[in-house]
């Protein structure tokens, strides 16, 4: 479908958004209004382009790039912190509210005939979430998946599921729970909506401008070892040591029907195996974009020596003694310089 015929309406969304895109903090309602053509034309490319413009405000880049760093830095390159950067990054800049629970007492509660059950699936989810246990995920898509089977009320067990998949950063899997709810339930627009954000950011994850990108043969920790073991020389020996805060937990079978089978999962000395067999694959380095994430290289080889240091940085420098904080402030120019405010 062409331009010209598209709706009326939709020219002058795409005109508010644009304005909206030049204001001060006005790049997330920006999206949102794509987000609408969206959901009534996924095959729309400039509403689909115009969400990538305004996430490239270099003052919006600089302010999310600093609210990641407070919890994720920046060299961390294993899979699972990227994933948190892009939940993260999704819940930054999403309008999409949730439905009010029916007591008021707080946002979009579970149907109450399986809330135990979805605790116990976001229990295991968040085991992958925040600590890297992929057998979290696995587990927590089966409990989902009997969930939805048991429920008197598929339409906002659904909805949740989805919901708590894209604030997370699992986008295909919000995009498949939400297009199960389409099917069943085709006049929720609400859910069309937040359907049409979580399958923009599943088809857009490797090209959101304050995330660090990453190429094939990288995002496997790499980075993370090598720069840990700059910072403390027994890095090697706590991380294969056992820690039991990092062993994966089963759930709790009181919470799941009687008749639940955990999934079959490979042994990690099987996925360790299956890795070495398949090789890294070949990197092609940091993709340009906003930000010039080749910093990371440099900042990983301790290569500061073609650093244009501003007079202001200068003057700090004259006064750290210790050559180690010399180095760290370095570090710091280069991600600041990466892409300045």
């Amino acid at each position: 479908m062409n331009h010209q015929q598209y709706p009326a309406y939709v020219a002058r969304l795409l005109a508010q958004a644009e304005a909206l895109c030049a204001e001060e903090f006005g790049q997330a309602d920006a999206a949102a209004l794509c987000y609408e053509i969206l959901a009534l034309f996924p095959e729309h490319t400039t509403a689909s382009e115009l969400i990538y413009t305004a996430f490239c405000d270099p003052q919006l880049i600089y302010e999310n790039r600093k609210a990641l760093s407070r919890t994720i830095d920046e060299w961390d390159d294993r899979p699972w912190q990227q994933r948190r950067r892009l939940g993260k990054s999704f819940s930054f800049m999403s309008t999409w509210l949730p439905p009010q629970s029916p007591n008021d007492e707080e946002l979009f509660a579970p149907p109450p005939d399986i809330a135990a059950m979805l605790d116990e699936g976001q229990h295991q989810l968040m085991q992958d979430f925040l600590m890297g246990q992929t057998k979290g995920a696995d587990v927590a898509w089966h409990i989902f998946a009997e969930a939805i089977k048991y429920t008197n009320d598929p339409h906002t067990t659904l909805l949740w599921i989805g919901y708590l998949y894209a604030e997370h950063g699992y986008f295909a899997e919000a995009v498949d729970i939400l297009e199960i709810l389409e099917v069943q339930f085709p006049q929720d627009s609400a859910a069309r909506r937040l359907w049409a954000e979580a399958r923009w950011w599943r088809d857009n994850q490797g090209r959101i401008p304050w995330v660090p990108t990453i190429d094939a043969g990288a995002g496997n920790g790499r980075r993370y070892r090598e720069i840990m073991r700059q910072i403390d020389p027994n890095f090697d020996s706590f991380e294969t040591a056992d820690n039991p805060l990092l062993e994966y937990i089963p759930p709790e079978v009181a919470n799941l029907p009687a008749d639940f089978q955990l999934p079959m999962t490979l042994s990690p000395e099987l996925m360790a195996q299956l890795a070495e067999i398949l090789g890294p694959g070949v990197s092609t380095g940091l993709k340009k974009g906003p930000v010039d994430w080749g910093f990371l290289d440099k900042y990983e080889q301790g290569d500061l020596s073609d650093i244009e240091i501003p007079t202001w940085a200068q003057y700090i420098l004259l006064d750290l003694d210790d050559p180690k904080l010399e180095i760290e402030f370095k570090r710091f120019l280069l991600s600041f310089l990466a892409n300045p405010p």
